[in-house]
């Protein structure tokens, strides 16, 4: 049974591989991927009755109360924050506009003295969550919460947490061409097998799935690149250098979809040292980060 879903700017497509009524199978998949369109509804902060949008808004107010999947998943940022030493960090948005990513009308290149005052704003660590209360508050204004970078691996894991709750026992589910994450074997009773094609290369790399290594997420600055005064630059921003990050792909295979949409992001930040701090901390995962085609970006200068 195949589905699909058009969600969080991107295309989600669900195999359930194997055999069943076709009905029931079918019921069960549209009940799986609406939990991602729930997750949207949550999470986006382009809607603005999210709850992240909410969070935004009253940055440098008062708390603002959310709910327990909000809260969890705003937890789990702190702690893929922490983990990665900053590499990770949903705070990135006012970076992130400094260097036109998502504008229709990209900006000159940013100078030293924008990049300061943009990273004043940001900082996992400075967003205050209690979860006793339930809340959440930006302390300062121009704040925001971008949840782009684990918000869909997010989305993932409970749409195949319905499938499993269902007994679906063999499926597959990928966000894109960056988020997958897989259940059982895939028909024949063999590992499910997805190609990393590395951006500059010809052949993809084959990667296995299988076991407790059943998410990937890849990482890469190419395909939403900014032009711009004859300069071009990736989309994967440094929190902690306030810079686009070089040209390369950054994989990560693990037990979920979300932390492994985190940790790509901090491999392709954090360059080589990458796959060694996901090896350290996150013991069994497998991380790898590439060397693709070059971007005429600023990243670097």
């Amino acid at each position: 049974m195949r589905l699909a879903l058009e969600a969080m700017a991107t295309r989600f497509e669900l195999l359930i591989a194997e055999e069943g009524d076709p009905h029931r199978l079918r019921a069960i998949g549209q009940e799986a991927l609406a939990e991602i369109e729930r997750a949207e509804e949550l999470w986006s902060r382009f809607r603005p009755t999210s709850e992240i949008a909410w969070v935004n808004a009253g940055a440098g107010g008062r708390p603002v109360r959310v709910g327990p999947e909000t809260l969890r998943l705003l937890l789990d940022c702190a702690r893929f924050a922490e983990l990665t030493d900053g590499a990770f960090d949903p705070t990135v948005g006012p970076l992130l506009r400094l260097w036109g990513v998502g504008r229709a009308d990209p900006p000159d290149r940013p100078d030293a003295a924008g990049i300061a005052r943009a990273r004043e704003l940001v900082g996992m660590q400075r967003v205050e969550i209690d979860p006793g209360a339930r809340t959440v508050r930006l302390p300062r204004k121009g704040m925001e919460l971008d949840l782009g970078s684990i918000g869909k691996g997010a989305a993932i894991d409970r749409a195949t947490e319905a499938l499993q709750a269902q007994g679906i026992g063999s499926a597959l589910l990928q966000g894109g061409t960056s988020s997958v994450r897989v259940i059982g074997a895939a028909p024949g009773g063999q590992p499910w097998c997805v190609g990393w094609r590395v951006p500059g290369t010809e052949a993809p790399v084959p990667v296995t799935l299988q076991g407790s290594l059943s998410s990937l997420a890849v990482s890469a600055p190419h395909g939403r690149q900014v032009e711009s005064g004859g300069e071009a630059w990736g989309h994967v921003v440094d929190p902690r250098a306030g810079r686009p990050t070089a040209a390369g792909s950054a994989l990560v295979c693990g037990q979920s979809a979300a932390a492994c949409d985190a940790l790509s992001t901090a491999v392709l930040v954090l360059g080589e040292a990458g796959p060694r701090l996901v090896g350290e901390r996150f013991p069994g995962w497998r991380a790898e980060r590439r060397l693709g085609a070059a971007l005429g970006a600023a990243s670097g200068r």
